[in-house]
């Protein structure tokens, strides 16, 4: 048998070392090919777009997280009164996750959250299915509450879509 080649567990055996060599580029650019596909699929499936802050005093904001499949909500109090006191308009928040998907609509709440001191509150997550996948939009709608306890307004982050 000149030039024939046969397999033993994987690894090509035989006279013919032109046809092992063959085999194994092309085992190569198969396995290449996979792991490309592989990191294609990968980076498709963490797309997301939109998502920020908006807001001055109190910042409402949301997030996509791919390597978790989460909705991120948070909230940043920016500034306070003079003096570094609690603006008695207000004194706490409830976030809300408003999401929009192929499923239908639903809301994730996390809170109260003080808003007696500067810095980010938070955060309130939501799972986002990855199977079977989930698309859609969310945003983070904050209700903001008197120190007595009243209902003062709401404010909606950004939009985040997400795949």
């Amino acid at each position: 048998m000149v030039g024939s080649t046969f397999s033993l567990g994987g690894i090509a055996h035989g006279s013919g070392r032109r046809s092992a060599s063959r085999l194994y580029a092309s085992c190569g650019v198969i396995a290449a090919g996979l792991c490309a596909a592989a990191v294609h699929f990968a980076t498709a499936a963490e797309a997301a777009s939109g998502g920020g802050c908006r807001g001055t005093a109190v910042a409402s904001c949301i997030s996509y997280s791919g390597s978790q499949t989460a909705l991120v909500a948070d909230l940043y109090v920016n500034e306070l009164l003079e003096g570094d006191r609690t603006d008695p308009s207000r004194c706490s928040a409830v976030l809300e996750i408003v999401m929009d998907t192929n499923f239908g609509k639903r809301s994730v709440f996390g809170g109260p959250f003080p808003l007696t001191t500067k810095g980010r509150q938070g955060p309130v997550t939501a799972s986002v299915l990855s199977l079977p996948p989930t698309r859609g939009s969310a945003f983070t709608r904050l209700h903001i509450y008197t120190c007595e306890g009243r209902f003062h307004h709401r404010q909606d982050s950004e939009t985040v879509h997400f795949p």
